[in-house]
């Protein structure tokens, strides 16, 4: 039995919520590591991954038409994979809004990936299960490994439902362990 077909008004939203969430995404670039961050407060401040500043307090941010411009790393959490960034004045870019409720076991989401010197990514996922326990994060599993480490996780509005990157096992990207990816829930 074949999949059913996707609807043209279906598929037209989802490039609506692309459309409307990539102009606040940005590429994250520091000395040894890198990948995509998005902005989260009118004053700039970005959201991402601790994998995508690695242990670095300056880092540069790409913004979508190409300007770079520096970070300061103000804020760093290792267990739960996150960071903030704050360039010396704000970007110009609209803030994506978080939604404050975990997601729904089979919805859809859409990762936004742009990391330094390459094309804007997008992939798609469902959500696979919810409340993953690991240690005290809150987290989601997706049932594609489908972005780069920071990357928002959009749902069918352009909320924010988490950022993308947490492998599991810790590493199971670069390893090659089966692909299962956990999303940090915001």
């Amino acid at each position: 039995m074949s999949p059913a077909p996707i609807s043209a008004s279906r598929m037209r939203a989802g490039a609506d919520v692309v459309a409307q969430s990539r102009r606040s995404v940005v590429g994250v670039r520091a000395v040894s590591s890198g990948g995509t961050g998005w902005v989260a407060l009118g004053n700039g401040l970005v959201l991402t991954s601790q994998e995508s500043v690695g242990y670095q307090s300056e880092v540069f941010l790409e913004l979508p038409t190409g300007k770079r411009v520096p970070g300061r790393v103000l804020w760093v959490d290792v267990a739960r994979d996150l960071a903030l960034i704050l360039p010396p004045e704000p970007l110009g870019l609209p803030p994506l809004f978080t939604r404050p409720d975990l997601p729904r076991l089979g919805e859809p989401v859409f990762a936004l990936s742009f990391i330094p010197g390459q094309p804007l990514r997008v992939g798609s996922a469902l959500v696979s299960a919810l409340d993953r326990p690991i240690g005290t994060i809150r987290a989601f599993d997706l049932d594609a490994p489908i972005c780069a480490s920071g990357s928002p996780l959009v749902d069918a509005e352009g909320r924010v439902l988490g950022i993308g990157g947490l492998d599991l096992p810790r590493g199971a990207r670069r390893s090659g362990a089966p692909p299962e990816q956990a999303a940090t829930a915001l």
